[in-house]
């Protein structure tokens, strides 16, 4: 692990300086995360361009389009591709699946205020119109659930249910959500080509609680997940999803042992 880690940010690193433009923002922003801001990043060799606020926006786009972490750990999207972002976040994955195909139809669901705006801003930023984005967690039921803001930044915020709304706390805002059948229903999708997961845990509560019926309409999955949110762990998604028909494999993270890839397919 110790091997690994340090030659993942090493790696990391040098991605950072050859694949990214203005170098000289990308690198202030990690040495003084603190007083990071909005800027537009642009990825070198591309038209692709994304506002961002901070350390975690530009890491998530590093892992998304230089890493290739979503097809690495998948398999390569195919054109023509019907396909579902869990936690849209500001749009790497949306953008880098919808600018895969002209062809390819991607929907994004993202509930926290302003990381949606961030992504609308960036899907307009890069005229991509294969895309439609929808201000909503993904759950096990719907109605409202709180996104807690305490701890990390913009992406890493956790998702919980809340008993009364009354109980919000500093730092804590209520979403609207909806269920995973209720997003293709939503969609109007009798099948989905991929449904891409990363939602700081609540992967767990998505599919435990979804019927083998919207799993059968589901070809592939490839997700982050987390093992230091909740008394699941990655082994549980694996005999679930096993369970449900899919053959799954997963990749540890470089890291952080509590995080990896798992990728489900039929």
């Amino acid at each position: 692990m110790f091997y690994r880690k340090y030659r993942y940010y090493l790696d990391s690193i040098w991605k950072l300086l050859t694949g990214m433009k203005p170098v000289a923002s990308v690198l202030l922003t990690f040495l003084r995360p603190s007083a990071a801001k909005e800027q537009i990043i642009q990825l070198r060799g591309s038209d692709l361009r994304f506002k961002t606020r901070g350390v975690m926006d530009i890491w998530s786009i590093k892992e998304t389009f230089l890493n290739r972490f979503y097809e690495r750990f998948s398999t390569k999207i195919g054109d023509g591709w019907t396909i579902i972002d869990v936690g849209g976040g500001i749009g790497d994955f949306t953008i880098y699946a919808a600018a895969r195909s002209p062809k390819n139809t991607v929907y994004a669901f993202e509930p926290t205020p302003n990381s949606f705006k961030v992504l609308q801003d960036n899907l307009h930023l890069n005229q991509i119109q294969n895309a439609e984005v929808f201000p909503q967690a993904i759950w096990s039921n719907n109605g409202q659930i709180v996104i807690d803001k305490t701890v990390g930044e913009p992406g890493q915020y956790k998702s919980k249910k809340i008993d009364q709304p009354s109980d919000l706390k500093a730092n804590e805002v209520l979403v609207p959500c909806i269920t995973l059948e209720q997003a293709l229903e939503a969609t109007g999708l009798a099948r989905c080509n991929l449904l891409k997961i990363d939602c700081e845990g609540a992967e767990y509560e998505i599919l435990f609680n979804t019927s083998s019926s919207v799993f059968e309409r589901i070809e592939r999955i490839i997700m982050e997940y987390h093992d230091n949110v909740t008394k699941h762990n990655h082994n549980d998604l694996i005999k679930f999803l096993t369970a449900h028909g899919f053959a799954v494999k997963t990749y540890s993270n470089d890291v952080h042992d509590y995080l990896g890839y798992l990728y489900a397919s039929r």
